[in-house]
């Protein structure tokens, strides 16, 4: 998937602050987020965005209502 994020916001602490400001994003809707610990950052996306990277610290944050789009 390669939709870019709708925003991303900077000094976050954790990947549940991450999750948080992505629930509280309404317009456009934020579906999942991307919590990279490395450099405190998530990215709001309003589309599904996961690459599997294990050398990558970027977390995806997906919610329950969309978790059937990552089941194998």
């Amino acid at each position: 998937m390669s939709n870019p994020p709708i925003s991303t916001v900077f000094k976050v602490v954790s990947n549940t602050v991450c999750a948080f400001v992505c629930l509280r994003q309404t317009e456009p809707e934020c579906l999942t987020a991307q919590f990279d610990q490395a450099t405190s950052r998530c990215a709001l996306l309003n589309g599904f965005e996961h690459n599997h990277d294990p050398s990558n610290g970027t977390i995806t944050i997906v919610f329950k209502f969309a978790a059937h789009f990552f089941a194998n």
